[in-house]
């Protein structure tokens, strides 16, 4: 893990020592009403019931403002509900009272990008990767934002995530969406096709390799992974496939 430095005089130990010192602190003032609440809301957040998690991780931050894995997990759980200024906030609510949470830094580039405000989000996400160069979900956010600001040497930090967590379906994504907006299509069916291979059950993976394969004049095959898509969940397939495949369903 590599530290960046808020003052110059910080020795890498230096910097080392004060974010244990924070841990321990922040640990020690942990009660358990606060973790309590903290583990009955990932219950509800396990079960994809997010607006009943943050309920219980708010109570667990009202009991400790320093528990960080409440922040995060809350930020998650807005994630999931689409709200990314909330997400944003509380991301920025943990880093008021603890400077050293990188995940937080990490997460509300991630909410950035989201919105499409890509040049907030880059900020963040390269503060993140100095912090830890060598964190796949860094580097995968990474490197699809610098395509989406055209900028081709993103595909390093994708290609170099993939060799990091070759078993993860999210780093075979979002390279897929960068090949296909740098219009290989070719190539970014093949990670569609990793990635659904990692999860069965990840619709936008089929939705993706069927706008490939729509691509390379293939629309009976595409409609096919598109209603696969529709079939596990993803809305905007089912969209897609009412107006493409008027002809073909079935």
């Amino acid at each position: 893990m590599a530290w960046i430095f808020w003052n110059s005089k910080y020795s890498i130990s230096n910097y080392f020592i004060y974010s244990t010192l924070f841990y321990l602190f922040s640990l020690a003032c942990t009660g358990r009403a606060a973790d309590a609440a903290f583990k009955e809301g990932n219950e509800y957040y396990d079960e994809k019931k997010y607006k009943e998690a943050i309920d219980l991780y708010n109570e667990s931050i009202q009991k400790n403002k320093y528990f960080a894995g409440a922040y995060i997990k809350k930020g998650m759980a807005l994630e999931f509900l689409g709200e990314y200024r909330d997400a944003i906030t509380t991301y920025n609510a943990l880093l008021k009272v603890n400077i050293f949470a990188n995940e937080a830094t990490l997460r509300r580039g991630i909410c950035f990008l989201k919105q499409g405000a890509n040049s907030c989000a880059i900020k963040d996400l390269q503060l993140a990767y100095r912090k830890e160069p060598d964190n796949p979900e860094t580097l995968t956010y990474l490197g699809f934002c610098k395509i989406k600001l055209n900028d081709t040497s993103g595909l390093q930090e994708l290609n170099r995530a993939v060799l990091l967590d070759s078993q993860n379906y999210v780093v075979f994504y979002n390279r897929a969406i960068s090949l296909y907006l740098l219009r290989r299509f070719l190539d970014a069916l093949c990670d569609f096709n990793k990635a659904s291979d990692l999860n069965s059950d990840f619709g936008e993976a089929y939705f993706g390799a069927g706008l490939c394969i729509d691509k390379l004049n293939g629309r009976v095959e595409a409609c096919r992974l598109w209603k696969i898509a529709a079939d596990k969940g993803y809305v905007k397939a089912r969209a897609f496939f009412d107006l493409n495949c008027k002809l073909i369903k079935g």
